[in-house]
């Protein structure tokens, strides 16, 4: 399952006691119920956050991306079968910590500070798996896939903060302007 509405921390979690998912979850259903933890495994890698970025949807305002089945089915996966093959533990560990966002787990804010050795040692080792074991990507390579990530995030946060936050209107009026007008008014006389 993941969040259908994701700002800078991106996940996606197993589910295996089938618990009650409401709007803000979706869940996903592979054709092989033996292959989740690999499939989950994949989209919780940077390579994932990075398609998660690119497919999902950024009409939400405020920065906020939507991601549910209309953009989730048609993200690419690696084969399951090359990622299961002998990493439960590595998924299992990944998958036990806790969600942070893309810029602590990259340690960087910007792209020119991402460096291979400031990434979270847990999200590293996953993605070395992804990215370079299978996937054969030269840590230069690598490196540009998290750059890559922290960029698309950035700029679409960045693009919504720069829209501002519009006041409640009524009718088409502002009234937290208009409130603000009659104060500097009244403190006039």
């Amino acid at each position: 399952m993941s969040k259908r509405f994701i700002d800078e921390a991106f996940g996606y979690f197993l589910n295996p006691h089938k618990l009650f998912i409401g709007d803000t979850f979706f869940a996903i259903q592979p054709f092989s119920k033996d292959k989740i933890l690999s499939i989950v495994g994949f989209l919780n890698s940077t390579l994932g956050s990075f398609f998660t970025e690119i497919y999902g949807r950024t009409l939400m305002g405020e920065g906020v991306l939507l991601i549910y089945g209309p953009e989730i089915i048609p993200m690419p996966i690696i084969d399951p079968e090359l990622i299961y093959d002998g990493r439960t533990k590595i998924l299992r560990n990944f998958l036990s910590n806790k969600v942070e966002s893309v810029f602590e787990e990259l340690g960087a804010y910007i792209s020119d500070e991402v460096s291979l050795d400031k990434v979270k040692s847990d999200r590293r080792e996953l993605d070395k798996i992804i990215m370079g074991d299978i996937l054969g990507l030269t840590e230069a390579e690598q490196l540009e896939v998290y750059k890559a990530v922290v960029d698309l995030v950035k700029s679409r946060l960045d693009k919504a903060k720069s829209f501002g936050k519009r006041g409640k209107t009524k009718d088409g009026v502002d009234m937290q302007r208009v409130l603000e007008e009659l104060a500097t008014e009244t403190d006039k006389d």
